[in-house]
C-alpha cells in the first residue's frame, strides 16, 4: 500500500510538470477476483409492498432504498410488517392523558385520517373519531377504548 501511494504521489507530482501526463495514464490495479460473487435474492417492491421472486444479483450493487434477503419468507416478513397499537392495559376514555393517548390518535391518524394533533390528551374530537371508528368496525359507538375495541384496533392492522 505504501509503495502505491508513493508512487501516485510521484506521478501526481511528476504529472504536474509533465504536460500531457494525466492520473488517467495509470494502468488500473488488476482486480484479485475477477469473478463478481453472485447470489439469488429476493427483494421488496416498495410500489406494491410485495416481495419478488428470486433474482440473480451479481457483484456490489447500491440501489436506494433496495432490500434483499436470502429466502422468501424474510422477505415476505419484511414487506409485510406486523403492526400493533400499545394502547395500554386501562380504558381510555374522556379526559385520558399520556403515551397511550397518544398511540391512540397516531392508529386514528393512520386509520382514518383526520388529522388529530397526537397531544396525548382525549378530548371531544378523538372522541367523536374513536365513535366514527368503532361504528364503521361493528363496535358499540361509546367513545370508550377498552379491551374489545383494543383488540379490533390491532387486528385491523395485520
Amino acid at each position: 500500500m505504501k509503495k502505491i501511494i508513493t508512487l501516485f504521489l510521484f506521478i501526481f507530482s511528476v504529472g504536474a510538470l509533465v504536460p500531457g501526463l494525466a492520473l488517467a495514464d495509470i494502468p488500473p490495479i488488476p482486480n484479485p477476483n475477477p469473478t463478481p460473487q453472485c447470489s439469488n435474492l429476493y427483494w421488496i417492491d416498495n410500489t406494491n409492498k410485495t416481495c419478488e421472486s428470486s433474482k440473480q444479483f451479481c457483484g456490489a450493487y447500491a440501489y436506494l432504498g433496495l432490500q434483499t434477503f436470502s429466502n422468501q419468507q424474510d422477505c415476505l416478513n419484511a414487506a409485510n410488517p406486523k403492526i400493533s397499537y400499545n394502547f395500554g392495559t386501562v380504558t381510555l376514555r374522556n379526559g385520558s392523558r399520556g403515551e397511550a393517548v397518544k398511540e391512540l390518535q397516531r392508529f386514528l391518524n393512520q386509520s382514518v385520517n383526520w388529522g388529530l394533533v397526537v397531544d396525548g390528551k382525549l378530548g371531544p374530537k378523538t372522541i367523536e373519531v374513536i365513535r366514527t371508528w368503532q361504528r364503521d368496525n361493528g363496535l358499540v359507538a361509546d367513545g370508550l377504548v377498552g379491551a374489545k375495541t383494543k383488540a379490533k384496533m390491532n387486528a385491523s392492522v395485520q
